[in-house]
C-alpha cells in the first residue's frame, strides 16, 4: 500500500512540475549535448516587437465555429455561477457605488450606463476591486484587427505561449477574437479600472462545454471608441501560436564565466 501511494504522489509531483514549466518557461531551440541550462523568460529575445499592425498578424483559415481550444465540460461550480451571475453583478454594482473611495472616473461611467456596467461586471468570477493606474503603466491585450485597442478588457501580463491555455484562462471564444497578435499600451488615461478574476464562459455552439476562466482581467470602462487611444499603443507582437509570424532564429548564448547556464 505504501509503495502504491508513493507512486501516486510521484506521478502528481511530476505532473505539477510539467504544468509549471509549460506556464513559465520559454522555448529552448538548441542545447549542446550534456549542457545543463537555466531558462530565463526574456520576451525581447524570443519575440519581435513592431510599432504598428502587421498584415501577418491576421490569421488565415481560422475557424470561428470550431470547438475552442481549452474547452472543458461545465461542472457544478460553474453551473451555479451561470445561474447567479446577474444577481452577483447587480450586488457588486451597488457595493461599488456605495464605496465613498470609488474613483470619480469609475463612478461617472457606472452612473452613465448602469445596465452596460452590470453586464461587464458579470464577466468577473468574483467581485473586482478598483485600481488607480501609475504613470506609464503597461497593459496588454490580445487582438485580431488593427483597431482592437478600443476593447475594454486588458491584462497586466503578456499572454501565455499556448492558445488553449490563453483561451481557457481568459475565457475568450473563437468568435470574439482570432487572436493573431497582442499589444502593449500605456495608461493613464483612463485614470482607473476594475481588476479581478475572469468568469467562466458557456459555449453556446457546444452545449455542456465552457472555458474555465480564472485568470486576471483589467476592465477599462469608457466611451464607445474605447478608453485607450491609438497613440497609447506602444508595441505590437504576433501571438506565439500565430503560424504566420516571421521566423527569427534564436541562438542560446553562454553566460560569461559559467558554461553551465545560458540565456534564451
Amino acid at each position: 500500500m505504501a509503495r502504491q501511494q508513493f507512486n501516486e504522489v510521484a506521478t502528481e509531483i511530476s505532473a505539477r512540475i510539467s504544468r509549471g514549466l509549460a506556464a513559465f518557461a520559454t522555448h529552448a531551440w538548441r542545447v549542446m549535448p550534456g549542457q545543463g541550462i537555466i531558462v530565463r523568460r526574456a520576451m525581447a529575445a524570443t519575440r519581435q516587437a513592431y510599432g504598428s499592425w502587421q498584415d501577418t498578424m491576421r490569421r488565415i483559415g481560422f475557424d470561428k465555429n470550431a470547438l475552442e481550444a481549452g474547452a472543458e465540460p461545465i461542472d457544478a461550480d460553474a453551473a451555479r455561477f451561470f445561474d447567479d451571475a446577474q444577481i452577483l453583478a447587480s450586488r457588486w454594482y451597488d457595493e461599488l457605488l456605495s464605496d465613498p473611495k470609488l474613483p470619480p472616473y469609475l463612478r461617472q461611467q457606472a452612473e452613465a450606463s448602469p445596465d452596460f456596467f452590470r453586464r461587464q461586471l458579470a464577466t468577473f468570477g468574483s467581485k473586482p476591486h478598483y485600481e488607480t493606474f501609475t504613470p506609464k503603466q503597461s497593459l496588454y491585450r490580445v487582438i485580431d484587427k488593427p483597431d482592437s485597442h478600443t476593447g475594454g478588457f486588458w491584462s497586466k501580463a503578456i499572454p501565455p505561449d499556448d492558445e488553449a491555455a490563453w483561451r481557457a484562462r481568459d475565457a475568450v471564444k473563437n468568435g470574439w477574437n482570432e487572436a493573431g497578435a497582442f499589444i502593449r499600451a500605456e495608461v493613464p488615461p483612463p485614470p482607473a479600472g476594475l481588476v479581478g478574476e475572469i468568469a467562466p464562459q458557456q459555449l453556446e455552439n457546444y452545449p455542456g462545454k465552457m472555458l474555465r476562466g480564472g485568470g486576471e482581467q483589467v476592465w477599462l470602462p469608457g466611451p464607445k471608441e474605447g478608453a485607450v487611444a491609438q497613440t497609447q499603443v506602444k508595441d505590437y507582437w504576433h501571438t506565439a501560436w500565430n503560424d504566420r509570424a516571421p521566423i527569427n532564429p534564436s541562438r542560446a548564448s553562454l553566460k560569461a564565466g559559467n558554461p553551465n547556464e545560458c540565456d534564451l
